[in-house]
């Protein structure tokens, strides 16, 4: 019995060294996931955080895009609005001369109707 029972406390002992060596293994893993996950989150941060200025970037290229085409697109409309000015006060002029040319012939040299 005495045998028996050192036997126990032998298993017993060898048993409570693997539960700690064990237990040591997997506090060990838990830190290295811990860690592992730690980069991996400062590792996603950063590449958010890089891909959000990216964006805001070319938002801000975007927007200034579209001001100078809003821009140019106001220029050349007063541009023509411009030149159907233009145009119309020259259709007047010549409106007015073939009127006037008609009106006194001999003194434009026309034959007047």
């Amino acid at each position: 019995m005495v045998i028996r029972v050192s036997t126990l406390q032998t298993e017993n002992e060898e048993l409570k060294r693997q539960v700690a060596e064990l237990t040591k293994a997997h506090s060990e893993q838990v830190l290295e996931i811990e860690k592992a996950y730690a980069q991996l989150r400062e590792s996603l941060a950063l590449e958010m955080s890089s891909k959000q200025e990216t964006i805001r970037r070319e938002g801000e290229l975007l927007k200034t895009r579209e001001e100078g085409m809003a821009r140019r697109e106001t220029e050349w409309k007063s541009r023509f609005a411009q030149m159907e000015e233009t145009k119309l006060k020259m259709q007047k002029e010549i409106s007015l001369l073939v009127e006037r040319y008609r009106s006194h012939p001999s003194e434009e040299g026309g034959t007047g109707t």
